[in-house]
């Protein structure tokens, strides 16, 4: 992506979004060891509604939780 973080390269492409309720989502996960912001720039990033980030962060705990993905457990993201 050639910036340094998740949050640079959502300013870069939406510039001032969060003033317009919006929120960087980063894939991969910012909850992983392998987390965007530890990607060397090898990650994606966009500017999403503050409400639909947080839900899908919510979502996403809840899926760690229920299938039990521990601190340091390896899991696999199938994208369909």
């Amino acid at each position: 992506m050639g910036t340094a973080t998740p949050r640079a390269a959502c300013q870069a492409q939406w510039p001032n979004y969060s003033s317009h309720g919006k929120d960087c989502d980063e894939y991969p996960f910012s909850t992983t060891k392998e987390g965007a912001y530890n990607a060397n720039g090898n990650f994606s990033a966009r500017a999403l509604t503050s409400r639909d980030n947080q839900k899908a962060g919510s979502q996403l705990s809840t899926w760690y939780n229920d299938d039990r993905i521990l601190d340091g457990d390896a899991f696999y993201v199938n994208v369909k």
